[in-house]
């Protein structure tokens, strides 16, 4: 039964690393705050997260629309909303009405609040809130936002929501809050005002004009206006730039482009605007050719001025210029050649430094872009096809190539037992030829993501998706082990042989176990950008290898009709009674059902394995 329990202890540990995903518990209905299971305080600063209403105003049997939206162009990873009452002088502790479903929410808190079901939300979202049958005063919307584990907000309020067969009231305001809402509960301040408080309006700035025509564009746009912008203007011996993005009130952040001859990050000349409490200063700097490490030059202005700096409204902004050609430094690219345009952006330090920012938020143009011409070009997220191979192939090697082989030389010993293959019995070559192409091909996976990488190359993000890595290098150690103890493993009978045969299993087994959870971690990293079904597919995967294992271990027990006896052996009557043996079942016993749980299983790790490659290629 090893089997099994290291099976049941990688689908707890699965289980495990995938529990936050599924929303917050009903005891964080009281506080809305996740400060226990998040292992962090909320953030003080000004939420970059709003929540607004259809309707200043609600009566009982029309719903009210609710949108969670971000200022910023920011997603977020989850939330818990809910409707109280804003009057401080009635219960604000009830939670008033109930919100309607949508994709990736549940109802939580007796159907009173909405929350996540998945950690890949993609704001706005529209939401229903739907009244008491009877007015229950004026109210607010209550949020609280997750951006990652350790980074949310809570007690995001909207407007207020009036109740027109209620009494006005007024409120003592504080000092201004999340996004400059009064805080409802506080009675600090002298002067008096009056209810609903509004939002200030952190907006998407409107596209260039000139764009195409008489300036040169590389920016994040849609219908309602742009995220990110940069522009440019041939001037003689320079060219003049600005840089646009929106972070709402996050006030140390950093935004950069980089002159690249392919789209990938690695021998790039940079441009940083970076801003510190709302200071701004521009630098030059240089990502190495491993693409790891960037390095502000020894002069980090040469050739470049700065004309002006601002970070109003939420937007950050640099205009400067850059000589097309500068001399006395060649990590400063000729700006005469044609260079693949690439942007990104982080968080900044005190000291004006740089923090690494994650593979999602790097774009490119989708060609090679001339600065001394005007253009008008779209992002283009960067694609990372060896990363898609790496995935492909761990895959094959483990979810389909190991499982069979563990499957074969636990349970498919008896199968056969008069056939051959090479002068070796059938389950012995089905398992050594699996185990080998396990090693070859995961062995590839190991030696492209390197290629990738440029070397080792460490996660940003989630502790769990830092680990990836880490055990990845593992499971290929514990890979090439099993190899050689099998290469000098004694022969059946001799002394060693037992202990030859539970270390290999446990390392076979092991390896196995982490290999699957490392596919669980790989999936959610940001270069594949593959959708939540992934896990969907993994899940079911972990589920059913973990029920067949059980199955292979409990069939021997169950009885055969024809395995039914009487014993007519004559004894006396004084005799003692002879103790009863219960029987050790054979692992022959019922075979044929042994036979056909092995056919689904192979099956069933075939098609979820083809599902989730799929996924990869198209994604």
């Amino acid at each position: 039964m090893w089997n099994c329990l290291y099976l049941s202890v990688f689908l707890v540990g699965i289980m495990r690393t995938d529990a936050y995903r599924d929303g917050a518990p009903d005891d964080a209905c009281d506080s809305m705050d996740p400060s226990s299971d998040h292992g962090a305080d909320p953030q003080t600063s000004p939420s970059p997260y709003v929540v607004t209403v259809s309707a200043g105003d609600y009566v009982p049997g029309t719903p009210v629309e609710v949108k969670l939206e971000s200022k910023s162009g920011w997603n977020i990873t989850g939330f818990l909303l809910e409707a109280r009452r804003a009057d401080p002088n009635k219960n604000r502790d009830e939670l008033i009405g109930n919100f309607d479903e949508i994709k990736n929410t549940k109802q939580i808190c007796k159907g009173h609040a909405l929350t996540h079901t998945n950690n890949k939300l993609r704001l706005p979202l529209v939401i229903k809130w739907n009244p008491p049958s009877k007015p229950a005063g004026h109210i607010h919307f209550r949020a609280t936002f997750v951006f990652k584990m350790k980074t949310f907000w809570i007690n995001v309020l909207s407007d207020v929501v009036m109740d027109n067969s209620s009494k006005p009231f007024t409120i003592e305001p504080s000092t201004p809050a999340l996004f400059g809402l009064t805080d409802l509960t506080s009675t600090q301040a002298a002067t008096q005002t009056t209810l609903p408080v509004k939002l200030p309006e952190v907006n998407k700035f409107e596209k260039p004009d000139g764009c195409g025509k008489d300036i040169g564009c590389f920016g994040n746009c849609d219908a309602s206006g742009c995220t990110f912008m940069l522009t440019w203007k041939d001037v003689g011996d320079k060219i003049e730039m600005a840089f646009e993005m929106v972070f709402g009130n996050e006030l140390n952040k950093w935004m950069a482009i980089a002159l690249s001859d392919d789209v990938l990050m690695g021998d790039d000349s940079v441009i940083e605007c970076v801003s510190v409490d709302g200071n701004v200063k521009a630098f030059q700097s240089y990502n190495d050719k491993t693409g790891k490490r960037n390095r502000r030059l020894e002069h980090p202005s040469i050739g470049m001025v700065l004309q002006s700096t601002s970070f109003e409204d939420g937007v950050l902004k640099c205009k400067l210029t850059r000589e097309k050609s500068v001399k006395g430094d060649d990590k400063v690219f000729d700006m005469n050649d044609d260079w693949y345009l690439l942007a990104t952006y982080g968080d900044s330090r005190e000291d004006f430094g740089i923090s690494d920012h994650v593979d999602s938020l790097t774009w490119s143009t989708d060609g090679p872009i001339d600065m001394q011409k005007v253009s008008d070009n779209g992002m283009v997220t960067t694609q990372y096809p060896l990363m898609k191979a790496h995935g492909i192939l761990m895959v094959i090697s483990w979810m389909v190539s190991a499982a069979v082989g563990l499957i074969t030389a636990r349970y498919l010993k008896p199968f056969w037992p008069t056939s051959s293959i090479g002068g070796q019995k059938v389950w012995i070559q089905v398992h050594r030829w699996s185990m080998i192409l396990t090693l070859l091909i995961s062995s590839i996976g190991f030696i492209l993501v390197f290629i990738d990488n440029k070397g080792y190359s460490q996660i940003i993000g989630d502790n769990y998706k830092k680990a990836h890595p880490i055990i990845g290098i593992i499971v290929t150690i514990m890979v090439y082990g099993n190899a050689f103890m099998s290469y000098f493993r004694t022969g059946p009978g001799t002394p060693y042989r037992p202990l030859f045969n539970r270390a290999h299993f446990a390392v076979g087994t092991g390896s196995y176990v982490l290999a699957v959870i490392c596919i669980f971690f790989g999936v959610q990293l940001s270069k594949l950008e593959l959708p939540e079904s992934s896990l969907h597919i993994l899940t079911a995967y972990a589920v059913w290898v973990s029920v067949a294992y059980i199955l292979m271990e409990l069939i021997p027990y169950i009885p055969r009709p024809d395995s039914k006896s009487v014993d007519l052996e004559m004894t006396a009557v004084d005799a003692p009674e002879k103790p009863k043996v219960k029987p050790n079942p054979s692992p022959t016993t019922n075979i044929g059902i042994k036979k056909f749980v092995l056919f689904v299983h192979i099956m069933a790790v075939l098609g979820l394995s083809i599902a989730l490659m799929y996924l990869i290629v198209v994604n």
